[in-house]
């Protein structure tokens, strides 16, 4: 009986312990890349090392998110001194449904992104389960074909290269590649870590050859830039969308140019105000293009009806 009892508890234990959630937007995780000039990727010469970390809270519309970090370092020799900082999006994470938000406006980094929340990661599904209006919409916003999303194919627990446990979800369908450059191919999601490569897609020429969690010193990580503020996104709005008329553009710095461009990437209209009358145009989905006088972009969708 004593037996017995002992095998329900460890049972129970176990699978308790097995179907914990490991959260990825938290602070004291910090992925490492090699970085290489993009315009040399065939003889890929290192100019230096990324570390993205999550730092600080932020409230948007109500909400609370943590900033995505992307500091350089300019030589791989440890310790590694960060010499810059920047935000690269925000992220929040809902445990209870295993789900990681993200707002982001960085167009280099996320193409299709529009400065509106969206679900980039659903680790709740299961075997069959689609990822469609998570992950897939804000990579490839549109149809193509009957491949339109990605099917989560296999689950499994695997040993990492960092030393721990990983709940891998593999998907098959269409990957979400960039906003023009759909593939057919399998792609892998990674609780408590985001893509293979870290929390968000990385950047041509990057290599992440390095992960680890804990404090800084615990990582070989010195900040030379502790005190200063890293640079803040750019924070645009626009409204309303969907729209039907008139589309007004909202930001603090001043515009340059503005493009409105349709799904097959043509130049519909062209201003350089922040009030554009887009009454003419057909219903359907359309991206804006913004130019600020500093040289910074913005790049944001909506629906004209």
């Amino acid at each position: 009986m004593k037996y017995l009892s002992f095998l329900f508890f460890f049972i129970v234990i176990n699978t308790m312990y097995a179907q914990k959630y490991q959260p990825l937007v938290e602070e004291g995780k910090y992925w490492i890349y090699n970085h290489y000039a993009s315009n040399e990727c065939f003889q890929l010469w290192q100019t230096g090392i990324e570390i993205r970390y999550f730092s600080g809270d932020t409230i948007i519309q109500g909400l609370s998110y943590k900033k995505l970090i992307s500091s350089s370092v300019v030589n791989n020799v440890l310790p590694y001194e960060i010499t810059t900082k920047s935000s690269l999006c925000y992220m929040r994470e809902d445990t209870l449904q295993r789900k990681v938000f993200m707002v982001n406006f960085d167009e280099y980094l996320f193409p299709c992104a529009d400065g509106n929340e969206v679900c980039i990661w659903d680790f709740g599904l299961n075997v069959g389960d689609t990822i469609k209006n998570c992950t897939y919409d804000i990579f490839y916003p549109f149809s193509f074909g009957d491949l339109t999303h990605n099917i989560v194919d296999s689950i499994l627990i695997l040993q990492s290269s960092w030393g721990y446990e990983q709940k891998h979800f593999f998907t098959v369908g269409m990957s979400p590649g960039q906003c023009n450059d759909p593939g057919l191919f399998v792609d892998t999601y990674i609780e408590g870590f985001g893509m293979q490569d870290g929390p968000i897609y990385k950047r041509f020429g990057t290599y992440l050859f390095k992960y680890c969690e804990g404090t800084l010193a615990e990582c070989n990580i010195i900040s030379s830039t502790k005190d200063d503020t890293e640079s803040n996104i750019v924070l645009w709005t626009m409204y309303p969308n969907p729209v039907w008329d008139n589309l007004h553009i909202e930001t603090e710095l001043d515009i340059q140019k503005v493009e409105i461009v349709d799904q097959n990437g043509r130049i519909v209209i062209s201003s350089f105000e922040k009030n554009i009358n887009v009454s003419q145009l057909l219903s359907g989905i359309y991206f804006v293009k913004c130019l600020t006088t500093n040289n910074m972009y913005c790049f944001m969708k909506f629906v004209k009806i």
